[in-house]
């Protein structure tokens, strides 16, 4: 029998504990079944603590998850979560060469990306064009750093690969075992180097291409270079919806976007190489060296095309961008450094090797040695055991490419999306919107196409292109889907006396002063009178005497009222939104019981409100103190 490399330490990090948490989840997206996905990922996530390896990784599944449940408070609250995590542990996570165990995770650059891009769209959804804008100017930043962190982490992998040369006298070297004709075949078959040839590394034009719909079609930005980014990506800059992309295009247009399919999965990959073949001779007794390293296996169970067609028109859906590409280009990029963490593995765990070889030489005649070196060599008698585990680990749930039509708003707003697996799906815009964006989701092939949003960039006529963010406190449409099958309602964590009926309590926004009142004017001369209520980077909001609350952009502001803003004196009536760690607080009923968590919705006489552990808790108005109602009108 084959006898493999001996090993030290076999390492079991928390990739394994994540994949069973999860398994039960994967297999309900994998079939299309959205609801229980959501289901069974909100029950894994009751095991996964702040403190959990994976935490990040579950809260990005949230995101995309109950963004198709069009559950949109519960995904925007993940979607703050992952990208405050994400972006203060980026690159200080990096899994160390000599280190066999698999670290925290914290995020691919493809998974900042795209967070990002769901940022800048949900912003969209809510007419904040202003902190879309942001996002979407954060992601040539953040792709800088990704470049920057990359090359630091090749850098010491290999400076440090270089350093264990000859160790322990083995006589292997990094040049050697990186030329190792096996072992570049190997890694050449990881993944498919026609799709990492598609973009450069750390490129993904989505982002691009969003911005530039922002740029044109709101007037906000003057951007030259995004379509020069486009056109340097192929696959796209010969595409018809980017050649009918004009500025300050007059008509009435509307985008429908696909989500298509899910990205390739990482599995692991494992493989031997005789231990001759880079060390240039045989050792001890050893014949082989075992390897893991992570696979990419697409997923091509997916929708290929389609077209949408109106009452006089038709038009072909365009792939705008595949995330197996920008995931394999990124995947492609990293395997040097992998390579450098597998020789130093390799040079070792053959130190450890060379080592017991001495001293059984040193002791030939002590049972005890012999007894050691028998331990050892059963150790390695597991064909399974590699040097170092492969981190299969990834965000399960992204699309395996993003479909795009760009058409002439019909004059009726009724179009009809079909596939060419036969499936189809109806949809309606305004046509009197100067933009319309519809955003779909597909899983497989022939599976439901689940509408995920649809609203209008701004609108048109003699007001101030803004739309209210709050009037009324409502309920969010949709239920919160506690269970997997049978939904139950949502539990209350404290129990009211069956003699105690809950009572609507008006939440009424903030009451300015009268002098706090003033005429805002925009760049086109439309006024509306209000107060400030609260003032972000590069917009504000501001709050009418009828209590609406409407977000404008600074750049839509007049020069006298940026120089009003710019007075020490302005204060809003609300403070700037905290981060979501600061959003936790302490929650009593009248009863002295207490919770501590953050509020997840709000509804007429009552609130949802979330606890570290992910459990999501029901508490009636009329069970709160009056500390905690002044907060929940505070905040809203």
């Amino acid at each position: 029998m084959k006898r493999l490399l001996i090993l030290a330490l076999v390492s079991l990090g928390g990739c394994s504990t994540y994949e069973d948490l999860t398994e039960e989840y994967r297999k309900s997206w994998d079939n299309g079944d959205i609801t229980s996905a959501l289901g069974h990922l909100q029950k894994a996530g009751e095991r996964i603590d702040e403190k959990h390896p994976e935490r990040l990784l579950w809260n990005l599944e949230m995101v995309t998850v109950a963004r198709v449940n069009q559950e949109k408070s519960l995904s925007n609250f993940h979607l703050r979560n992952s990208i405050n995590y994400i972006d203060q542990k980026f690159g200080s996570g990096l899994r160390k060469a000599k280190d066999k165990k698999i670290s925290e995770y914290t995020g691919y650059f493809f998974d900042r990306n795209m967070a990002e891009i769901y940022n800048a769209l949900a912003a969209l959804e809510e007419q904040d064009i202003s902190k879309a804008s942001q996002s979407l100017t954060e992601l040539g930043f953040k792709r800088q750093e990704a470049v920057s962190n990359h090359q630091k982490e090749l850098d010491d992998a290999v400076r440090e690969a270089r350093e264990k040369d000859n160790h322990k006298g083995t006589g292997l070297n990094y040049k050697m075992f990186r030329g190792n004709p096996s072992i570049q075949a190997k890694i050449n078959s990881l993944y498919d180097s026609s799709i990492a040839q598609k973009y450069g590394a750390f490129v993904n034009p989505f982002g691009d291409y969003i911005r530039l719909i922002v740029s044109n079609r709101t007037d906000l930005l003057s951007d030259t270079s995004l379509t020069n980014n486009l056109l340097m990506a192929e696959g796209i800059g010969s595409t018809q919806f980017l050649q009918n992309e004009i500025p300050n295009d007059p008509r009435n247009v509307t985008y429908i976007f696909l989500e298509n399919g899910t990205c390739a999965k990482r599995i692991e990959e494992k493989f031997t190489i005789p231990i001759s073949a880079i060390l240039g001779r045989e050792l001890g007794g050893v014949d082989y060296v075992p390897f893991a390293f992570p696979k990419l296996e697409p997923r091509n169970d997916y929708e290929r095309s389609g077209h949408i067609s109106s009452s006089n028109d038709q038009f072909p859906l365009e792939e705008l961008v595949s995330l197996d590409a920008v995931i394999t280009a990124e995947f492609k990029e990293r395997l040097g450094a992998e390579l450098a963490r597998a020789f130093l593995q390799t040079v070792i765990s053959i130190g450890i090797q060379i080592g017991a070889d001495q001293l059984m030489e040193r002791d030939q005649q002590g049972n005890k040695t012999m007894s050691v070196r028998n331990v050892l060599l059963q150790v390695g008698k597991a064909a399974s055991t590699a040097i170092a585990d492969a981190d299969i680990r990834s965000w399960y749930s992204l699309p395996a490419s993003v479909l795009v039509c760009r058409m002439n708003t019909p004059p009726d707003g009724s179009m009809s999306l079909r596939m060419d697996s036969g499936q189809s799906f109806n949809i309606r815009v305004d046509p009197q919107s100067k933009t319309n964006l519809v955003y779909l989701k597909s899983i497989r092939n022939g599976g439901l196409i689940t509408e995920i949003s649809n609203f209008s960039l701004g609108t048109q006529g003699g007001t101030i292109p803004i739309q209210p963010t709050s009037s009324t406190i409502t309920s969010t449409p949709g239920k919160v889907p506690l269970e997997v099958s049978n939904p139950q309602p949502v539990p209350s964590f404290f129990p009211t006396p069956e003699t105690l009926q809950p009572t609507t309590i008006p939440l009424p926004s903030p009451n300015p002063r009268d002098d706090e009142y003033r005429t805002w004017t925009n760049n086109r001369g439309q006024t509306v009178e209000a107060a400030i209520y609260k003032l972000l980077p590069n917009s504000i909001h501001v709050l009418k005497r009828d209590h609406k609350i409407y977000h404008i952009p600074l750049s839509e502001l007049s020069t006298n009222d940026l120089n009003y803003l710019k007075k020490p004196t302005v204060t809003p009536t609300q403070s700037v939104s905290k981060s979501v760690d600061e959003e936790y607080r302490i929650w009593t009923n009248k009863r002295g019981q207490t919770i501590e968590a953050v509020i997840y919705k709000v509804l007429p006489d009552s609130i949802h409100v979330l606890k570290r552990d992910h459990k999501i808790y029901h508490i009636p108005f009329s069970e709160l103190t009056p500390n905690d109602l002044n907060y929940v009108k505070k905040i809203n």
